[in-house]
């Protein structure tokens, strides 16, 4: 083992290292916010996407650190290298990362820098049950290797946490399940009566009185983009008062991504492109599922997606892949239904059923919040973190007085 750096007597210093700078302000702005709030001095390492701006108005230090991708190898021995310098000058007692490339490249920095405690959120691992075995093969050996040099493990979810201990990346005792949850005062139907909904819709184009079925996500092909419009195609023959919605954009750095033009195309071309809204981004995520009636998200692949407790915290019946992470939040014939991954008939089968019975939707919706209310509080789950990192480094400074 390399000897760790000794712990000083300033405050603790936490390196939080990931994809794109804007996880910090879209998904992991509460954590940073917390632990800056126990005193602790917070910097971000990241790809620059724009976010960057905000992080350091609201007082965080952030580094730029490109990633690209794991095949580009000789840019991720740059990387590592920048995060290496970074570790060595800055001296942190806590390196935190998340996103399986940043997570990685950012382990093995921390270990070549003898960072004392090391820490990784999966949000979801980057293989799943469909995923071809060599791929899924070369992506585990790649976690247990820099699991020997991870203190801590969270997992949002409880299928990855299983996975974590039955295959041993991390040694016993060394993963926690976190879950993951949101802000339920700020993703709550009663800030939106009847007439702010309304003059939503009013913005939107949308009429008042239709049923409308919508996603919000990133734009990626693996969300079920196509899927969903096929489905909307299909319910808008048989339901004339039926729309659409998938609210979102190309977050920068992804690739093999469709764009706004591409999604109209489809549209347009299965027949419903006079139905389905487009509004690109909106800060106020909780305004555009005001405007839903049933949330939608048909992926191939997910961790332990926040926008279905979102939707669920806004009493709004879910329809989603029957996949890791989705059948975890959705409970099937009470908050919603699950349907399998790229089946745009059994999709629409689904979304068309909560369309037309309003109150099945309605009675999906409020058992939804009850159980965002009970298992999903976002607060909850950052003191959870908090928590074991302290555990952590009093770990650590009993082994280093000893």
């Amino acid at each position: 083992m390399l000897e760790s750096q000794a712990m000083g007597s300033g405050p603790i210093k936490v390196l939080q290292v990931a994809g794109v700078d804007h996880s910090f302000n879209l998904y992991l702005r509460a954590l940073i916010d917390a632990m800056q709030a126990e005193g602790w001095q917070v910097d971000i390492a990241a790809t620059l996407s724009g976010g960057e701006d905000e992080l350091r108005k609201r007082g965080f230090r952030v580094f730029p650190v490109p990633y690209g991708r794991m095949r580009e190898v000789i840019p991720l021995w740059r990387r590592l290298w920048m995060l290496v310098r970074l570790m060595r000058r800055e001296r942190y007692h806590v390196v935190h990362t998340h996103n399986p490339l940043a997570a990685f490249v950012g382990r093995i920095a921390a270990r070549i820098s003898r960072v004392p405690v090391v820490v990784y959120t999966v949000h979801g691992f980057n293989f799943h049950e469909y995923t071809p075995p060599l791929r899924r093969f070369m992506s585990m050996l790649a976690e247990r290797v820099v699991g020997r040099w991870t203190h801590l493990v969270f997992s949002q979810s409880k299928e990855d946490y299983e996975l974590i201990v039955r295959e041993r990346i991390v040694e016993p005792g060394r993963a926690l399940w976190i879950g993951n949850g949101i802000d339920p005062a700020v993703f709550n139907p009663d800030r939106f009566p009847p007439e702010e909904r309304r003059l939503i819709r009013e913005k939107l184009g949308i009429p008042e009185s239709v049923r409308v079925a919508g996603m919000l996500t990133r734009y990626s092909y693996e969300k079920g983009m196509f899927e969903f419009i096929r489905a909307a195609s299909a319910i808008s023959q048989r339901m004339r008062d039926a729309w659409f919605m998938i609210v979102g954009g190309a977050i920068w750095g992804n690739r093999n991504r469709p764009t706004d033009e591409i999604l109209r195309a489809y549209a347009e071309e299965h027949g419903v492109s006079d139905r389905l809204v487009l509004p690109g981004f909106c800060k106020d995520a909780a305004a555009m599922m005001a405007a839903m009636d049933v949330f939608c998200l048909p992926s191939y692949r997910e961790g332990l997606p926040r926008s279905i407790i979102e939707a669920m915290a806004m009493k709004l019946p879910v329809v989603a892949t029957d996949i890791r992470g989705c059948r975890e939040e959705v409970i099937p014939d009470e908050t919603g239904f699950l349907v399998p991954p790229r089946d745009a008939e059994t999709l629409a089968t689904a979304l068309e059923r909560l369309l037309a019975d309003i109150q099945l939707s309605a009675s999906f919706g409020k058992r939804a919040r009850d159980i965002v209310l009970r298992d999903y509080v976002e607060s909850d789950v950052v003191r959870r973190q908090i928590d074991a990192i302290k555990r952590v480094l009093d770990e650590h400074k009993r082994d280093s007085c000893g």
